[in-house]
């Protein structure tokens, strides 16, 4: 069984030093929470109920004490009560909170997967499988292998997220086309997931960057809120070998050499 935080933090450190500790603790632990493996329902399980889902009969109040919503902490760490906020950044707030505030101080008692649990909950919202995706043709015109990028919704909710829009828009947005989409109106139930299938063909040279946006909503709210994927163009075409009727520059280099050491001979 892994060590608890308090196991790791309390070597008979002075009180005024102890949350300095656990602060500097928590910043060498969390890496290593990341690391595995993490279940968002029983993150939910110790946020409603902090004292029965631990075991840990000594704690005096859950996480709805203080917040009273994981929607309220979301908003505290992203912004939004649908912020996408990752694992990580959700790890370091609550190793933050352990080490610094007086009422969380009672949770370092919970162990490493206790805390992995409840940070996999509070970044339980809808995400993308790519922050970003990106197409090299090797020709105007030119077809390329398409690429996809999954959206899925929150696993630990009782509630479906309705996607309203998939758009893809801006500067050089008529170079990418959704060759399929199976997210646009779509209603998916906790867990699951749906995909967008891009491809890319440039009628130039020029390279594009535009968002792909997914605007949706969770349950009843009539919040909308976003994810973005970033689709990245471009055309590289394959430097010419200067054979096959192409002048390449070896040759043209070559050509006025022979040129200039022709005029150089005596006549």
């Amino acid at each position: 069984m892994s060590p608890s935080i308090p196991e790791r933090a309390t070597v008979r450190a002075k009180p005024g030093l102890r949350c300095a500790f656990v602060l500097c603790v928590a910043a060498f632990v969390a890496p290593t929470w990341a690391q595995a493996t993490a279940d968002p329902a029983a993150g939910r399980a110790l946020f409603d109920d902090t004292p029965s889902a631990s075991g840990l009969n000594n704690l005096t109040g859950s996480c709805v004490t203080c917040h009273g919503s994981v929607q309220n902490r979301r908003i505290k760490i992203g912004a939004s009560a649908f912020a996408d906020i990752s694992v990580d950044t959700a790890l370091a707030r609550l190793a933050q909170a352990i080490g610094a505030q007086p009422d969380m101080r009672q949770f370092s008692a919970l162990d490493d997967q206790q805390v992995r649990d409840l940070a996999a909950y509070l970044a339980d919202t809808p995400e993308t499988s790519a922050a970003q995706l990106d197409f090299t043709a090797s020709a105007i015109n030119a077809a390329i292998a398409a690429q996809f990028v999954d959206l899925r919704s929150a696993v630990a909710t009782s509630e479906t997220l309705h996607i309203d829009s998939v758009t893809i828009t801006g500067n050089g947005a008529s170079k990418f086309t959704r060759s399929s989409d199976t997210c646009d109106q779509a209603t998916l139930q906790p867990g699951l997931s749906c995909r967008v299938t891009v491809t890319f063909k440039s009628p130039d040279l020029a390279g594009a960057s535009v968002p792909l946006t997914l605007t949706m909503r969770q349950g009843a709210s009539a919040t909308p809120f976003t994810r973005t994927v970033l689709l990245v163009g471009s055309v590289t075409p394959p430097p010419s070998d200067g054979g096959g009727g192409a002048v390449g520059a070896p040759w043209l280099f070559g050509l006025a050499l022979a040129a200039a050491l022709l005029r150089r001979r005596p006549g």
